[in-house]
């Protein structure tokens, strides 16, 4: 057998090799990183546990039954961006109708409920509308003037009807931007309504 004849089977010997490997590597490198993740979930978890605290929620529930949708678990698309302190976390930089923020919570207990949206914004944005989206119920909000981005008011967007437990998504949409910014957002709470 000549020399060049040598030398191409053995780049096909080598090709076949290299692919056995990077068929048997692919694999194990992704078993690996799963595997690696799921024990810093189950230490985190184990962790969480030990430390006798409850685990963070979307929503915490108050002494009064309304729910505090959490900031650090919104979903947020767009150029939306967290910021604020630790323990005064915020929503800003809300400039596009695309852009959304949105939470998945759990409810543990049915009944009628106020939504309302703890926001700041200065003269100049004031009037933009928002679409609050929960269940099928879709409630429309103008954000006014609170004084100016440091100063937070509470806004009543409206009414919801929730009729069972479980987990609920509830959604903020802008439907008109009166001017450069729809709000900075710090809270959402559903307040209990009687009757």
């Amino acid at each position: 057998m000549s020399n060049a004849a040598e030398q191409a089977n053995a780049g096909k010997t080598n090709s076949a090799l290299e692919l056995i490997k990077s068929l048997l590597v692919i694999p194990l490198v992704i078993a690996i990183v799963v595997g690696v993740g799921w024990g810093l979930v189950r230490v985190a978890s184990a962790r969480q546990r030990d430390s006798k605290k409850t685990a963070p929620q979307p929503a915490e529930r108050s002494a009064d039954g309304a729910y505090t949708l959490q900031i650090p678990f919104a979903q947020v698309t767009g150029e939306i961006h967290y910021g604020g302190p630790h323990d005064h976390p915020h929503l800003g930089n809300w400039k596009h109708d695309d852009e959304s923020v949105t939470w998945r919570f759990q409810i543990d207990k049915p009944g009628k409920y106020a939504v309302e949206l703890d926001c700041a914004c200065d003269a100049k944005n004031a009037g933009s509308v928002v679409l609050v989206t929960l269940d099928a119920t879709k409630l429309e909000s103008t954000i006014p003037d609170t004084g100016d981005w440091k100063t937070f008011k509470t806004v009543r967007a409206g009414m919801v009807n929730i009729s069972s437990p479980g987990w609920r998504d509830l959604q903020i949409v802008p439907q008109k931007i009166a001017h450069d910014q729809v709000m900075i957002l710090k809270g959402v709470r559903l307040v209990p309504v009687a009757g």
